[in-house]
């Protein structure tokens, strides 16, 4: 059965790093992975460049090419984005049930620092918001 990791946390909580070392262990097993973030859409000529008013864009660009993926024959797909609310989250979930897909939801425990400078009182907002998933795995120190 095909797979879907989700990977969720605040801005420096490691998600990028857990992502990466989970497609790297998923590749050497055999599996057929790919991973994507909303934040690759801001990446141009080697430089973060984000612009806030196209947010949505990245979000749906980041969908989309999660779901080609499968479609393309990923057995295994990995996407790490903050998904502080369940209305973030919900259309992966929705989109990976209507396809049968395993779902594997990762929450990212840790605080470094982040590395696209957000600012802490925005940190401290998407803190407050983060709603819980049931059967979410905490990792921490990861």
């Amino acid at each position: 059965m095909a797979k879907l990791y989700i990977i969720r946390g605040i801005p420096g909580s490691g998600k990028s790093t857990y992502a990466e070392v989970l497609r790297k262990d998923l590749w050497e097993e055999g599996h057929d992975v790919a991973r994507f973030e909303a934040d690759d859409y801001w990446m141009k000529d080697g430089q973060y460049k984000i612009d806030l008013k196209r947010l949505p864009m990245a979000h749906q660009w980041c969908f989309d090419r999660t779901f080609n993926a499968f479609t393309k024959g990923c057995d295994t797909v990995i996407v790490s984005n903050t998904f502080t609310t369940m209305k973030e989250l919900n259309p992966y979930i929705n989109e990976a049930k209507n396809r049968n897909l395993e779902i594997v939801v990762y929450r990212m425990g840790n605080e470094f620092k982040n590395v696209h400078n957000v600012p802490e009182e925005v940190i401290e907002k998407m803190k407050a918001r983060f709603e819980d998933y049931e059967n979410e795995i905490v990792v921490k120190n990861g």
